[in-house]
């Protein structure tokens, strides 16, 4: 049997709290069967939109992407508020 050989290097991690909003670079992430531990969480859904793909993405709607979602503990995303910070430096729950 043929040993392993390194394919790749993963130079960083970007988690997305929040589907289509800016990611946030990990030192070390969790990864399960699912994903990364707290990403993707939260999305936003469009309206009668009744598709297999409801929710709205960063190219409908580029300026998601400017908004900086983060967990308020971050070791903990599954039991952690989400805030964002705005373009301005607004911090909202």
């Amino acid at each position: 049997m043929e040993q392993g050989k390194v394919v790749g290097t993963v130079r960083s991690i970007y988690r997305y709290p929040v589907k289509s909003m800016r990611g946030e670079e990990l030192r070390e992430a969790n990864i399960e069967w699912y994903g990364l531990d707290g990403d993707r969480r939260y999305a936003f859904v469009q309206r009668g939109n009744l598709s297999n793909f409801p929710w709205l993405t960063g190219r409908q709607v580029p300026r998601m992407i400017l908004y900086t979602p983060y967990f308020s503990d971050p070791a903990d995303p599954d039991g952690s508020p989400v805030r964002v910070k705005t373009p301005d430096g607004e911090n909202l729950a």
